[in-house]
């Protein structure tokens, strides 16, 4: 195989997830440029295992977790939070392909980093981009707990989208496909040096017919500060 010569060499790349200003105003905070997406962040620090497994969501592409654009964000009496984006709507490694925008917002009620804090929390997040061929809709409703060594949290998410095709009759013919997702995970902390994790999700669609699960069995041994030993099984059918 020979590279083509303005084929770019991958290891050399860099991306920005994080490049950006806020704006605390009285009316809450205004954020603009590169930005952290607001549709899996909750689930994930709920998960709170990122470097063993991608949330759910983030692991059957339902949204970039980051992209370029404007955000709003605001608390209400410290236990109901509110985001609304704009943003390209192709995420942080691809640059704006069309004039479409994709708009996003999420609404959680009770605490948001559980995998620092105790408490629960519940809440929906959704996206829509239109597209001259393409149509997207993502919504989904989550829920966690913290307290007493355990952390767990359930999400169901769901993504449909509309794809338009021409025959060699010039006739347009419109599909509607969506795919699903059911996942929980789990923490329980014996002590501050060992915790055993579980990790499942359900994913099926309906454009190839595919149903699919994956599950994770695992502990995080931490025998010193800044090392965290974590042997693990993997399922996937």
């Amino acid at each position: 195989y020979k590279k083509p010569e303005n084929d770019e060499d991958s290891r050399l790349v860099y991306y920005l997830k994080n490049a950006k200003a806020d704006w605390r105003s009285p009316f809450g905070k205004f954020t603009f440029g590169m930005q952290g997406m607001n549709m899996f962040n909750i689930q994930e620090k709920t998960w709170g295992h990122r470097f063993i497994e991608k949330s759910p969501m983030d692991v059957h592409k339902f949204s970039s977790s980051a992209d370029l654009g404007i955000g709003y964000s605001n608390s209400i009496k410290e236990n109901i939070h509110v985001s609304v984006m704009v943003t390209n709507g192709t995420g942080y490694k691809k640059p704006e392909n069309d004039e479409y925008k994709k708009v996003s917002g999420q609404f959680v009620y009770g605490e948001k980093r559980l995998d620092k804090n105790e408490g629960y929390n519940a809440g929906l997040s959704f996206s829509s981009e239109p597209n001259k061929e393409l149509e997207t809709t993502v919504y989904s409703a989550f829920g966690g707990y913290s307290g007493s060594g355990f952390r767990t949290g359930i999400e169901l998410g769901n993504k449909s989208f509309s794809i338009e095709s021409e025959d060699t009759l010039g006739q347009v013919t419109t599909k509607n496909y969506t795919e699903k997702i059911t996942a929980f995970y789990g923490t329980y902390s014996v002590n501050p040096n060992l915790e055993f994790l579980v990790y499942g999700d359900l994913y099926s669609e309906n454009k190839s017919k595919t149903d699919a699960s994956y599950y994770i069995l695992g502990m995080n041994w931490m025998p010193a500060k800044g090392l965290t030993i974590s042997p693990n099984v993997r399922i996937k059918k």
